[in-house]
């Protein structure tokens, strides 16, 4: 997930790029492109920067994404601008998405409907999705997106390491259930559908949430809060150890019955930080030696 401040940076580089650009009589900006919804540079004919070859290769047909010569923070510049750029009409769409999935589920939304619901035409849907699967991906990815935000709040927030802890395996539940509940009844007949493309993503989703729950674990750990060994393995263990209460693991009737869900995460979230509080005086057997113990 791109930071505020990685944003404005990347702008900064494509700002002064472009102002070199002019200064040589040649034009360098960054284009929005509709069709996939990333910024684009259009062709430079010669080089922006004199006789010195550009550190950013600029195509019109392709990405921005060669930055072996720039600093180490390029990467994340270029994974901002890798992110498609938020619009009205783009979040029109798919807030019209998640109102007809729960109301014709995906398999009967056509274009048109979707057309219809947002006020939009179908070219312009066109212009931000290749189809009706993407806009539904998107939808998913969107969820996550702000779900991210939520997390990076509450890990960023001046509680202690475990209640952090607490709250973020709490809210990264409740988040999901909570942004679904419009269309829950349709999510089998979605995962159907998008399965494939859907794992794919997943993956990195977990990744976004892991690195912000190791993040907090190794500062319990330094704190000396928490007893913790391997913060990012912790890390994502306590996402497995919670995916089974996500969305896309339970039955619709689970997921109508939001109460039940919460007192499920939290009690599994109280066990699983009673374990990693640390307690002076309590000697803790090692893996090693417990797994010979268990075998007695």
């Amino acid at each position: 997930m791109c930071d505020v401040a990685s944003q404005t940076a990347g702008q900064s580089v494509l700002a002064h790029a472009s102002t070199s650009a002019v200064a040589h009589r040649r034009t360098w900006a960054p284009a929005y492109r509709p069709t996939t919804g990333h910024l684009h540079a259009p062709e430079v004919r010669g080089s922006a920067l004199g006789a010195r070859e550009s550190p950013v290769r600029a195509r019109s047909d392709t990405l921005v994404t060669d930055c072996t010569q720039m600093p180490d923070w390029c990467s994340r510049i270029l994974e901002c601008m890798d992110t498609p750029v938020p619009s009205p009409t783009r979040e029109a769409i798919l807030d019209a998405a998640d109102r007809l999935l729960g109301r014709l589920g995906f398999k009967k939304t056509t274009l048109d409907d979707l057309a219809r619901e947002s006020g939009v035409g179908r070219r312009t849907i066109y212009l931000h999705f290749a189809g009706k699967e993407e806009v539904a991906l998107a939808s998913i990815d969107r969820v996550v997106e702000r779900l991210c935000a939520r997390l990076e709040a509450l890990a960023s927030s001046d509680l202690s390491a475990a209640a952090r802890l607490r709250a973020m395996l709490v809210e990264r539940v409740l988040f999901r259930i909570d942004s679904v509940r419009g269309y829950y009844h349709g999510l089998d007949e979605l995962f159907a559908v998008l399965r494939a493309a859907y794992m794919e993503r997943r993956e990195r989703y977990f990744a976004s949430e892991s690195e912000l729950f190791a993040r907090v674990l190794r500062e319990g750990k330094k704190s000396g809060e928490l007893s913790v060994r391997d913060p990012e393995a912790l890390a994502r263990a306590l996402l497995l150890a919670t995916n089974s209460l996500l969305p896309y693991s339970l039955s619709p009737r689970e997921l109508g019955a939001r109460t039940a869900v919460q007192r499920d995460v939290e009690t599994l979230a109280d066990c699983l930080l009673d374990g990693l509080v640390a307690r002076p005086n309590v000697r803790r057997v090692s893996t090693k030696r417990a797994r010979a113990l268990s075998k007695r």
